[in-house]
């Protein structure tokens, strides 16, 4: 007979892809990137909550799990999952559309190594 034993999830394979220069500062992005996930789902979820409340529904959890927004508040989620994007990635991608238009072939890796010179700094008064 064989036994249903309950073996530890281990990735096959390489190590995790870097994508930055810094492990370190990889790590935080990753983190940091999951977080603004979760905020967006905290964010669909309370409109949902103020949907059934708008209907006069009580939200529990399965009127919450079985909701589904019409096309027009999908793409209104869409829309503000976007514009919460924008904005909390606006100063990278703001730099790194200056160092392309400046005639650099930049990347965020390049982007983030000029910041990291210019705060490494000492600054004077």
């Amino acid at each position: 007979m064989s036994e249903n034993v309950a073996r530890p999830r281990v990735a096959k394979g390489p190590k995790r892809p870097r994508y930055l220069r810094d492990a370190e500062l990889d790590r935080f992005m990753m983190m940091f990137t999951a977080l603004i996930g979760e905020v967006s789902a905290l964010r669909d979820r309370l409109a949902t909550h103020e949907a059934l409340a708008a209907q006069g529904q009580i939200a529990t959890a399965e009127a919450i799990e079985s909701y589904r927004p019409s096309p027009d508040d999908e793409s209104a989620r869409g829309i503000a999952r976007e514009a919460m994007l924008h904005r909390v990635f606006r100063v990278l991608m703001e730099e790194l559309e200056q160092a392309r238009t400046a005639g650099n072939d930049a990347d965020l890796d390049a982007v983030l190594a000029e910041d990291d010179a210019r705060s490494a700094s000492p600054v004077t008064a």
